[in-house]
C-alpha cells in the first residue's frame, strides 16, 4: 500500500470513530485529523469535506448491500415463492 492509501485509511479510521463517537454534527475534521496523525490539508488532499468524507465511509457497505438486495430482488423474479416460508410459531403453553 502506498503512502497516499495508507493516509487515506487512517484518515477513514479515525472518521469512522468520531463519527461512532460524536455523530456526524459533533465530529470535529480537526479531531480526525489529530487522531489519523495527519493535517488538515491531507484531508482536504482527499476529501472536500465532512459529507465527502462520510459518504466515502458509507460507500462500500452500501455498494455490499445494493448488490444483495440486486440478488434477492432477481431471486425472487426468478422463482416468486422463494422466500415464502410457513414456519411454525410456538404458542405460549
Amino acid at each position: 500500500m502506498n503512502e497516499e492509501a495508507k493516509t487515506r485509511e487512517k484518515l477513514l479510521e479515525a472518521a469512522k470513530a468520531d463519527f461512532l463517537e460524536n455523530g456526524y454534527q459533533n465530529a470535529s475534521l480537526r479531531r480526525i485529523c489529530k487522531n489519523a496523525g495527519v493535517t488538515t490539508g491531507a484531508l482536504y488532499f482527499f476529501f472536500e469535506n465532512k459529507e465527502a468524507l462520510l459518504n466515502a465511509l458509507i460507500e462500500q457497505p452500501l455498494q455490499a448491500f445494493r448488490a444483495m438486495f440486486d440478488r434477492l430482488v432477481h431471486l425472487e423474479m426468478s422463482d416468486p415463492g422463494a422466500f415464502d416460508r410457513t414456519e411454525e410459531v410456538p404458542s405460549g403453553s
